[in-house]
C-alpha cells in the first residue's frame, strides 16, 4: 500500500474547523460567571456563561421588572465605554484624549439612536448620561456638552485628569455629584446652570454616592482614623451627619439603598452581607442581604444582587420595605478547565491550582455526568497532569515541595520529593522521575525501579516497557526494552535531528529533524514524513494521528494529520488562545480539546486510515561486494559478500534482505567456469549469513556467485564469479648450488647461491634465504636472515667468503595460498689456506707452477716432510695438490690421528682436490706429510665444517 504525501500539507477543510461535541462539563460555582454592569432603574444587565479568556462578551439588557431580555449590548472593538443612563446606552469612541472622541447616545431597547457629540483632541471624556457629557481639557477646565445646547465652561470647577484615586463622578440628568480624589472636596454640578458648588465635608479622603433624593458623602481623616458619612437633599435645604464606627473598612463599598444608605460587608473573600447605615448615629444593622457575589444601585433606590444561595445563583432586586424578588435563575454553565487528558474513552479535566486543585472525569461518547475522580480511599486530590493507559497523576505540590498522587483503578501512590518532576511514558506503565540529582525509570503503579535513562543529556521518549532514544547521525533509533535490557535498531533514514524531546507511541516516533517535525516508523517500513506546518510548534502524538495548533486572523484551530496511509489533515476548533490545552487520545482515534471558553469537547477521528503494513518493494537486492577466501589459500574455503536492498517506492524504505542463493562449480586448476555447469545445493540455497563454507578438490578451482532475496520477495541478479583453490603443498627449493665445496682460489671471493622453486609446475610467490659462516678456525654461527632475504621474490643471492671460512645458504619458498616449504639442504663453500700460510717441516721447498691456486706450491723432498696448520675446528679436511708422473704419496693427520692417504701419482699433471672425512675436531692441528721418497707438491689446504 502506497502512502500519498500533499505537496502542500494543508488542511482539506481549513476554512471550517470541525467542532466535535462538548463533553459533559463540571458545573461552575455559583459565584463565577455572571457578569452585572449597565444599571438604570429599567433595565439590568446580566450574563452568565462561561469566560472566554481574551474574548470580551456581549451583555444581555434585562427588565428589571420581569428579568426578561430586552436587549443584547454587543462588543464593539475600537469602543472604549459603555454606560446606560435611564432607556440610553451611551458608547464612547475611541477613548483617547489625543485624539477626537465620539459619545453616541441610542435607545437602549431598540437601538434607534438619539444624539451624537464630538469632543475635540485634547480633552478627556469625564462621564456620559442620558442628557450630558463632561470632559475636561489640558487646563482642567470642566466642559459640559448637552445635546441641542451650546458648550459650557463648568463654573466654579476644575476637573483633574485620570489618576487610580479619582475623579469619581456620579448622578443622573437631575445633577452630578463629583470628587477628584485629591483631598475630600466634594462639589455638586447642576446640569442646567453649568454651575459647581462644594459641600462641606471633613477628612482627607471621601468617597460619594447618589441616592434618588439624597448625596452621600463617606469621608474619614489620615490621621484621626475618624470616618464619617454627610448627607444633603437633592432637591431641599436638608442635611445631616453622622460618625461611623471605627471597624468600618476604610475601601468598603457604599451603595444607595430606598432613601438611604447600605454597606457591603466582605464575608469569606467571596461574597458579601448588605447593611442599611443610620443617617443619625452611622451605626449599621444587621444583614438585609447575605452570600451576594455583587450588588448594585438601579439608581431608583432599588439595589440588584446576585446571590448564590441556589446551585447556579440567582439575581434578586431589593427594594426598602419590600421582600427580596428573584429576577432571574441563572443557568449552569461550565466551569473551565485548565488541563486535559483524553484516556479509556473518558476526558479527565483538571480545575484550579495546586495544591487545591481538582481532577474530574466525564465519559467522552456522553452517556454519563461528570465526576471528581475517586477511589476507594476518597477524592483522588490534586491537579490533573497527565493520563494514559488507565494511569492518572495528579499534581499536589509545586517545586521546591513537588508533590504528586499517581492514581489508577484499585490504587494509588504519592510520589514527594524537592523539585521533583514526572513525566508518566506512553501506555501509562512507566514514569520517569526527574530530581536534581538525576532522572530514574520506574513502574508508574509499583515505583519499582526500571534503572536510568541511556544518556541523560539525550531525548527520550517512553512506550510501554520501551525507551527509544536517536535518531543518531546515521539515522538510527534505538529502542530499549527497560525490562529485559535488549536492544535493537530501526534504520529510519532521518538525518540533521536535533535533540527536542521525543514523542513514541506505538508504531510511530516523533522527532524534529531540519527543523521540522518528522514521523518515524519503528518498523523500518516507511521513510520519513515532516509534518508540514510544524516548524514552530510542539505536536502531540496520539493513536494513529499527530496533531498540533496553529493560529490564523480568524482564531485558533487544531490540524491532525493521518498518520496512515491517507496521510491527510483536518482541523477542528474554536481554540482557547488563553493556554491553549489539546489532548489527543492515547487508545483510539479521538481528539479533545479546550475551546475558547475552556470546556472540554472531544471529537472522532474515525476518517484515519490504516498504516501500510506490506511494502511496495519491486526492485531486488544487489549485491555490492563480495570476498572470501583469497584465490590461493592452503585454509578452508568460504565465500563472503555483503549486499544492499533497493526500492523504487518513494515513501517506503526498502523491505530490507532476508537471504541469499550461493551457486558453484569446480573447473580444473586456472580453467574458466562454465556457464552453464553452476551447481546448488541445501546448504547453499536460502542463506541467512553473508559467509558459507565451499567445498574444495585438489587440483581444482571451486568457484562461486551468489544472489540475494529480500523481504518482499524480490530476487537479485547473480554477482560477478570468484574462484579460489585449494592448496596445501608446499613449494619446494630444488638444486641449491653455491658452486664448488672447495673455491678454486686462495683469496677472498664473492660466491652466488642459486636454486630452482616449484618443480612440476608448482606455483611460488616468495622466498627465503638465510646464511650462516664459520670464521678461520672456529665452528659455524647462527643462520642469519636478512630481512631484504625475507619473503622476497629471489632465487639467488651472492655472498663474499675469506680466507679460512666455510659460508653456507639455504631457502625455502611460499606460494599464493600461504604454504611454507621446507628449509631447502643448506649448501656451503670454502676458501682454502694457500701453501705459503702452511707451517713447514723436513725437506720441503717453495716452488712455482701456472697450476696452482695462487701459482705456487711446497714440494715435500723426503719421506717426513710435511705442511700443517694449527687450531682447526671442522669435520673434513680438503687437500688442494698437483698429480703428475713420478709424484709421491702423502698421509693427513687431525692431532695425531691419521685420517688417510692420498697417492699423487698420475699419467698426466692436474690439479686435485681431495676431500678426507673425520670425527669432527676442535682446535686441532692439520698436517699433511710425505709418505715417500718421492716429492709431493701441495697447493692448498682447506678445513671444513660439513
Amino acid at each position: 500500500m502506497a502512502v500519498t504525501i500533499p505537496a502542500s500539507g494543508t488542511s482539506a477543510n481549513a476554512a471550517e474547523p470541525s467542532p466535535g461535541r462538548p463533553v459533559p462539563h463540571v458545573a461552575e460555582d455559583a459565584e463565577l460567571g455572571t457578569r452585572m454592569g449597565l444599571f438604570s432603574p429599567e433595565l439590568a444587565g446580566i450574563t452568565r456563561e462561561t469566560y472566554r479568556p481574551g474574548q470580551p462578551q456581549d451583555i444581555e439588557l434585562r427588565s428589571t421588572d420581569d428579568g426578561s431580555v430586552a436587549a443584547r449590548v454587543p462588543y464593539e472593538p475600537g469602543t472604549d465605554t459603555t454606560a446606560l443612563s435611564g432607556r440610553t446606552l451611551l458608547k464612547t469612541s475611541p477613548g483617547y484624549w489625543y485624539e477626537s472622541n465620539q459619545v453616541v447616545a441610542t435607545d437602549a431597547v431598540s437601538g434607534a439612536p438619539r444624539w451624537t457629540i464630538t469632543v475635540p483632541a485634547g480633552e478627556f471624556v469625564a462621564s456620559v448620561g442620558e442628557s450630558w457629557v463632561l470632559s475636561a481639557d489640558q487646563d482642567h477646565h470642566a466642559i459640559l456638552r448637552r445635546p441641542g445646547q451650546p458648550v459650557r465652561v463648568v463654573e466654579g470647577m476644575e476637573l483633574s485628569w485620570p489618576t487610580s484615586a479619582g475623579p469619581t463622578i456620579v448622578g443622573d440628568s437631575t445633577g452630578l455629584l463629583v470628587t477628584n480624589g485629591t483631598g475630600a472636596m466634594v462639589q455638586q454640578v447642576d446640569l442646567d446652570t453649568a454651575k459647581a458648588t462644594e459641600l462641606p465635608t471633613t477628612g482627607d479622603r471621601a468617597r460619594i454616592v447618589a441616592g434618588p433624593t439624597k448625596w452621600f458623602v463617606v469621608s474619614w481623616d489620615n490621621s484621626t482614623q475618624t470616618r464619617t458619612v454627610a448627607w444633603w437633599d437633592r432637591r431641599g435645604p436638608g442635611s445631616g451627619s453622622a460618625t461611623l464606627p471605627g471597624t468600618e473598612d476604610y475601601y468598603a463599598p457604599y451603595v444607595a439603598y430606598g432613601d438611604g444608605l447600605a454597606r457591603l460587608q466582605n464575608v469569606d473573600g467571596r461574597t458579601y452581607s448588605l447593611h442599611a447605615v443610620d443617617l443619625d448615629s452611622g451605626a449599621w444593622g444587621p444583614p438585609l442581604l447575605s452570600g451576594a457575589s455583587e450588588i448594585r444601585s438601579l439608581g431608583d433606590g432599588r439595589l440588584v444582587a446576585h446571590l448564590t444561595d441556589t446551585p447556579n445563583g440567582r439575581v434578586v432586586v431589593l427594594e426598602d420595605g419590600k421582600p427580596v424578588r428573584t429576577l432571574v435563575d441563572l443557568p449552569e454553565i461550565g466551569r473551565p478547565a485548565r488541563t486535559l487528558a483524553l484516556d479509556g474513552g473518558r476526558v479527565h479535566t483538571g480545575y484550579g491550582y495546586v495544591p487545591e486543585g481538582e481532577t474530574w472525569s466525564a465519559p467522552a461518547d456522553g452517556s454519563g455526568p461528570a465526576l471528581r475522580r475517586t477511589d476507594a480511599s476518597g477524592p483522588v486530590p490534586g491537579l490533573l497532569s497527565s493520563a494514559d493507559g488507565g494511569t492518572v497523576i495528579t499534581r499536589t505540590g509545586d517545586a521546591p515541595n513537588s508533590g504528586f498522587v499517581i492514581s489508577w483503578p484499585g490504587g494509588r501512590r504519592t510520589v514527594t520529593g524537592s523539585h521533583v518532576e514526572l513525566t508518566l511514558g506512553a501506555g501509562g506503565v512507566v514514569v520517569r522521575r526527574n530530581a536534581p540529582g538525576g532522572s530514574t525509570y520506574e513502574y508508574a503503579r509499583t515505583g519499582a525501579a526500571l534503572g536510568t535513562p541511556s544518556d541523560p543529556n539525550t531525548a527520550t521518549a517512553v512506550d510501554g516497557t520501551t525507551e527509544w532514544t536517536g535518531p543518531d547521525a546515521q539515522g538510527r533509533l534505538t529502542g530499549r526494552d527497560l525490562a529485559t535490557g535488549s536492544s535493537r535498531l530501526v534504520q529510519t533514514g532521518a538525518t540533521t535531528c536535533d535533540n527536542a524531546p521525543l514523542m513514541a507511541r506505538g508504531r510511530w516516533v516523533l522527532a524534529r529533524c531540519n527543523n521540522v517535525w518528522q514521523i518515524l516508523d519503528t518498523t523500518g517500513m516507511l521513510k520519513p514524513r515532516p509534518l508540514a506546518g510544524t516548524q514552530n510548534v510542539w505536536p502531540a502524538l496520539g493513536a494513529g494521528f499527530a496533531s498540533w495548533t496553529e493560529w490564523t486572523s480568524a482564531g485558533g484551530r487544531i490540524v491532525v494529520r493521518d498518520l496512515g496511509a491517507g496521510f491527510t489533515t483536518r482541523t477542528f476548533g474554536p481554540l482557547s488562545s488563553y493556554g491553549s490545552v489539546v489532548a489527543p487520545a492515547t487508545d483510539a482515534p479521538m481528539l479533545a480539546w479546550l475551546d475558547d471558553a475552556l470546556l472540554a469537547r472531544v471529537a472522532d477521528l474515525d476518517w484515519l486510515t490504516a498504516a501500510p503494513t506490506t511494502t511496495d518493494d519491486t526492485v531486488g537486492p544487489t549485491i555490492t561486494s563480495v570476498g572470501g577466501s583469497p584465490p590461493h589459500t592452503n585454509q578452508a574455503l568460504f565465500a563472503a559478500w555483503t549486499a544492499q536492498d533497493t526500492t523504487a517506492s518513494t515513501t517506503q524504505h526498502p523491505s530490507g534482505l532476508s537471504s541469499y542463493d550461493v551457486r558453484y562449480q569446480q573447473p580444473v586448476h586456472q580453467q574458466s567456469p562454465s556457464p552453464t555447469a553452476w551447481l546448488t545445493a541445501a546448504w547453499s540455497s536460502s542463506l541467512t549469513t553473508t559467509r558459507v563454507a565451499l567445498p574444495d578438490t585438489t587440483g581444482r578451482d571451486t568457484c562461486w556467485s551468489v544472489r540475494a532475496r529480500d523481504r518482499a520477495g524480490n530476487v537479485g541478479p547473480w554477482s560477478a564469479v570468484s574462484c579460489v583453490n585449494r592448496d596445501t603443498v608446499a613449494p619446494v627449493i630444488a638444486a641449491p648450488t653455491v658452486g664448488p665445496r672447495v673455491v678454486p682460489a686462495t683469496t677472498t671471493r664473492t660466491v652466488t647461491y642459486s636454486f630452482q622453486v616449484g618443480v612440476n609446475g608448482q606455483d611460488w610467490t616468495s622466498t627465503d634465504i638465510a646464511y650462516r659462516r664459520a670464521s678461520s678456525g672456529a665452528g659455524y654461527g647462527p643462520w642469519v636472515q636478512p630481512t631484504a632475504w625475507t619473503n622476497a621474490q629471489a632465487a639467488s643471492q651472492r655472498g663474499s667468503v675469506s680466507v679460512g671460512q666455510d659460508l653456507c645458504f639455504r631457502a625455502r619458498a611460499r606460494d599464493a595460498a600461504g604454504n611454507i616449504g621446507p628449509w631447502a639442504t643448506p649448501v656451503c663453500t670454502s676458501v682454502p689456506f694457500d701453501d705459503r700460510s702452511l707451517a713447514v717441516a723436513g725437506r720441503t721447498s717453495r716452488t712455482t707452477s701456472s697450476m696452482a691456486l695462487s701459482g705456487t706450491t711446497t714440494t715435500l723432498s723426503a719421506i717426513g716432510a710435511q705442511v700443517s696448520r694449527s687450531g682447526q675446528t671442522g669435520s673434513k679436511v680438503s687437500v688442494v695438490a698437483l698429480r703428475g708422473p713420478g709424484q709421491g704419496t702423502v698421509d693427513v693427520y687431525v692431532g695425531r690421528k691419521k685420517i688417510g692417504q692420498i697417492g699423487l701419482n698420475a699419467t698426466k699433471w692436474s690439479r686435485a682436490t681431495v676431500t678426507l672425512t673425520t670425527a669432527a675436531f676442535s682446535n686441532a692441528a692439520i698436517t699433511v706429510r710425505s709418505a715417500s721418497s718421492k716429492p709431493a707438491r701441495v697447493d692448498a689446504l682447506a678445513i671444513l665444517r660439513s
